[in-house]
């Protein structure tokens, strides 16, 4: 019954096989080993071939990189089309897939590879080696896929017999022996440490593994840095977080945290009033300027922690938006009341000197009168008879 299954899905992938042959139909993304690799997209988005990228003078892949060391094939690829995403399964390997890469010296496939064509690896002199999944792929028209009779399959405890039956022992001209070698099932350890416990974690994020891990194994690795670090870089120089590993022995990894960046952002009110300058993208401890610029017609008035400062320095510890109210008018903050008229602060009170026989009110800076008398902390606006507002700041409670 499996064997029909297979049969009628590579059926239904056909014409996905022609298709990987066209270069406008190339896909490509980094593998989990870090290579980047081509793929041919199934007309109807149902799945995804490896392919070569580009076909010149009989190199596959001229003008592309091709890949070398170790390659881990990913399950799937992410195709976005017509402003949609879909995850295709990697379900083939295209005829001449890495045809002329020599330097590739292992693969490794996932379970969702059902096909190979032939020739997918001629002229591939270094690979000796190649992982294969769990229920052998089909081959097509039973044809060697080009791997040197000196490289070897290897398989998945248990399943020497399914690909002894599945003729694979034939696909090297001149071996009379099946090349598949079945790697001793033995647990490795697979040690993370932080570089410091006070900067954060790194942990195994494999679903269900932990410390121990079976040979040939792909795991997830992954670290969360504490305030006010975030994650840099492994000890094995990778940067990506999470991480994919393939393990053939017992390893030890670290990772290493740095200060954090944060954002620094603005926000005026009324949005029209004005602008703030000096925000962005800093790091942990970074020491800036922020301004509060008016737009015409507008004066800079306070900030939402009533300071007035400006331009004001702030040292970064965390994120955090600057809020800037500006007013009407262009008074300034600092413009003195004509004549003989004084306006100040002292303590908790506004005192106004030379305004005998004048009406002074106090406003609070949302337009309530307050009576002049243990003044909280903030702004306030003096009218003085009909003569230009002042505004005073009280600074203590």
């Amino acid at each position: 019954m499996k064997k029909i299954y297979l049969t009628t899905l590579l059926l239904l992938l056909a014409p996905a096989m022609a298709m990987a042959q066209n270069p406008y139909a190339l896909i490509s993304c980094a593998c989990p080993s870090g290579q980047i690799l081509y793929y041919g997209v199934d007309p109807n988005g149902r799945g995804a071939s490896l392919t070569w990228p580009n076909y010149e003078n009989g190199d596959f892949w001229a003008g592309y990189t091709k890949p070398t060391g170790r390659v881990i094939i990913p399950d799937s690829v992410t195709w976005v089309y017509n402003d949609s995403t879909h995850i295709l399964p990697v379900y083939s390997v295209s005829q001449n897939c890495f045809n002329g890469c020599s330097g590739i010296t292992s693969v490794v496939f996932p379970e969702t590879i059902i096909a190979f064509e032939p020739n997918a690896f001629a002229g591939c002199s270094s690979l000796d080696s190649i992982f294969m999944p769990q229920v052998p792929p089909e081959l097509f028209s039973g044809q060697p896929i080009g791997m040197s009779p000196n490289a070897a399959f290897y398989i998945p405890c248990g399943t020497w017999q399914a690909y002894h039956d599945a003729h694979y022992y034939t696909i090297h001209t001149g071996n009379s022996h099946p090349p598949c070698l079945e790697p001793e099932a033995e647990d490795i350890t697979l040690t993370l440490l932080p570089e410091d416990e006070e900067k954060g974690e790194a942990r195994n994020n494999t679903p269900g593994v932990r410390d121990y891990v079976r040979c040939d194994s792909i795991v997830v690795i992954y670290a969360q840095g504490y305030h006010p670090y975030q994650f840099d870089h492994w000890s094995n120089g990778h940067t990506q977080n999470p991480d994919t590993l393939y393990l053939t022995e017992s390893t030890t990894i670290t990772a290493y945290f740095r200060f954090s960046d944060f954002q620094i952002t603005g926000l005026s009110v009324p949005t029209e009033g004005g602008t703030i300058l000096g925000t962005g993208t800093y790091t942990y401890l970074d020491t800036i300027v922020v301004t509060a610029q008016p737009n015409a017609g507008y004066h800079f008035l306070r900030w939402y922690d009533y300071s007035t400062e400006n331009p004001r320095t702030h040292v970064v510890e965390d994120a955090y938006q600057f809020v800037a109210y500006f007013e009407e008018g262009e008074v300034s903050i600092n413009d003195v009341i004509p004549n003989d008229v004084n306006v100040f602060a002292n303590g908790n009170r506004i005192v106004v000197t030379g305004a005998d026989g004048m009406r002074v009110q106090v406003f609070s800076v949302d337009g309530r009168c307050v009576n002049n008398e243990n003044l909280h902390k903030g702004v306030y606006v003096v009218k003085v008879g009909d003569m230009p507002a002042r505004k005073v700041v009280i600074t203590k409670d």
